[in-house]
């Protein structure tokens, strides 16, 4: 697998979480196309990627909320699935929309009441 960017861990996991939690404003590398850009008092995890030969950045949500360990865990999903050719960004998109509440009964029923036009998506929705 040379050249796969599973192929190695060297280089991996430069940063600590002090160093992250202390770092001046920048980009600092943790390897493996994570980064945490700081700016101000404002940190965030960055996948970096290349889509279509060209590169790309994913973010991986704010310091605090992400740790550097869970920055590092969807780093590594992130590699996984750029590895097998799969966008990252787009099977985000796709896992979130699958995610996503839909209509109850219900709620199409009040919002055909209320002349919204929502009904036709919720029985579409349904495959009828």
């Amino acid at each position: 697998m040379a050249g796969s960017p599973l192929a190695t861990t060297k280089g991996l996991n430069k940063l600590t979480a002090r160093q992250v939690s202390l770092a001046k404003p920048g980009t600092h590398g943790d390897g493996g196309g994570l980064y945490f850009r700081v700016r101000g008092e404002s940190r965030a995890g960055v996948f970096r990627f290349h889509r279509d030969g060209k590169p790309t950045e994913m973010g991986l949500r704010g310091w605090p909320a992400v740790t550097l360990a869970m920055a590092r865990e969807r780093a590594m999903d992130a590699r996984r699935l750029v590895a097998d050719g799969i966008d990252p960004i787009e099977a985000r998109g796709k896992h979130r929309k699958a995610l996503a509440p839909k209509p109850t009964f219900g709620q199409c029923t009040l919002d055909l009441i209320a002349g919204r036009g929502v009904v036709l998506k919720c029985i579409v929705g349904k495959g009828m």
